[in-house]
């Protein structure tokens, strides 16, 4: 119920903005380079607030999914549940900023191709984070680790120690 409201304030920006784009076109009569500008603006606001939207209505999904009592709510599911819907929700949002960028004369494709050489970089640059990232997902996928398993580091001797897993993460385990 709480997460439904958040869904609230966008859609009174939305129907705020288009109210006064109607005003001033329709019943005010602004013409020329001021109702230029205005329709700009309505539009740059319509579409972040779209982008906000979308991004709240797709964790709204996500909470009525992780209280469907199949899920359980601390479990290794969960954390993956979560993360996926918020780069999904994120990368939706992004795609409909993208879009009313296109729609109000933003050249897109421009941006996108600079991202696409500093996503190469930092794709480069956060390799050993990936691989651990991508090698938790393979343990998980494969159910080789389960919680109150046992393992034991390769560090020397007088460092070493025993761990049972009490809480995996989607970034960590939690060893005790």
């Amino acid at each position: 119920m709480r997460q439904s409201r958040k869904l609230l304030p966008p859609l009174l920006i939305i129907l705020a903005a288009n109210l006064l784009h109607y005003l001033s076109k329709d019943q005010i009569n602004i013409t020329g380079e001021l109702l230029q500008l205005l329709t700009t603006v309505v539009s740059v606001v319509i579409w972040t607030t779209s982008a906000w939207l979308t991004y709240q209505g797709l964790q709204t999904i996500y909470l009525w999914t992780i209280r469907n009592p199949t899920v359980n709510n601390v479990s290794l599911d969960a954390s993956l549940l979560r993360t996926g819907f918020r780069v999904v929700s994120l990368m939706v949002s992004i795609v409909v900023l993208g879009y009313g960028a296109t729609r109000i004369g933003i050249p897109i494709y421009g941006v996108v191709a600079g991202l696409g050489v500093g996503g190469l970089a930092i794709a480069l640059a956060a390799q050993p984070t990936l691989e651990n990232f991508i090698s938790g997902l393979i343990l998980y996928a494969d159910r080789i680790v389960r919680v109150g398993d046992f393992s034991s580091s390769p560090i020397p001797l007088e460092r070493s120690r025993k761990s049972a897993f009490a809480r995996p993460a989607s970034a960590h385990s939690i060893a005790h």
